[in-house]
């Protein structure tokens, strides 16, 4: 009976172990799958975000090599706006230089012109008062011969007087006439003087506003 009872005992604890081999292989079993599962998913998840960064990363070199372009357009652009200033500032000086020189140019011509004219004058006047000089020496010796002429010598002598005296004032009248001439032309030729040095005045201030637009 002792036999029997520890011959069942033994079957009945190697039954209980057998079952309880089977549940823990069971159990690896499940575990093994779930961790394949899990280990898939993880797979598929690292794999989905490596592809979302890959495409993330591509959009961002594309957004910054589109950056890149437009901030070279956009400094070829400013760089060729900067050239464009400075050509016309270099020509705007170019301009006002000739300017200058033209008006220094006619400013000496205009000196020259008066200079020239005065001269004329000047000789004018000369020739002038050597002519009546020449004419009442003339008229002295001619006084002196004919002192002794009739009346009507005498009288044809003031006649004659009065006509030269009468062509010595129409002459000074012409001389004054040019003078005033030569003034008029003077002050036209100061006028446009002044005129051209207010418009040089202009450009030098649109040249210094455009250099200080330009910079």
């Amino acid at each position: 009976a002792d036999a029997e009872a520890a011959a069942k005992a033994l079957a009945e604890r190697e039954e209980q172990q057998r079952r309880a081999a089977e549940e823990a292989a069971a159990a690896a079993k499940a575990r093994e799958e779930a961790l394949a599962a899990q280990e898939a998913e993880q797979h598929a998840a690292a794999e989905k975000a490596a592809a979302e960064l890959q495409e993330r990363e591509a959009r961002q070199r594309a957004e910054a090599a589109a950056a890149m372009k437009a901030l070279a357009e956009k400094e070829t652009a400013h760089a060729a706006a900067a050239e464009a200033a400075a050509q016309a500032a270099r020509e705007r000086e170019a301009r006002l230089a000739e300017l200058e020189e033209q008006r220094k140019a006619d400013a000496e011509a205009a000196a020259k012109a008066l200079a020239e004219r005065e001269e004329q004058q000047r000789r004018a006047a000369e020739e002038a008062a050597a002519a009546a000089k020449a004419r009442e020496e003339a008229l002295a010796a001619q006084e002196a011969e004919q002192h002794a002429a009739a009346e009507k010598a005498a009288a044809e002598l003031q006649e004659r007087e009065a006509r030269q005296r009468a062509e010595a004032a129409a002459a000074m009248k012409a001389l004054a006439e040019k003078e005033t001439a030569h003034a008029a032309a003077a002050e036209a030729a100061a006028q446009a003087a002044r005129e051209r040095e207010a418009r040089l005045a202009e450009l030098e201030e649109q040249r210094k506003a455009d250099a200080e637009a330009a910079a």
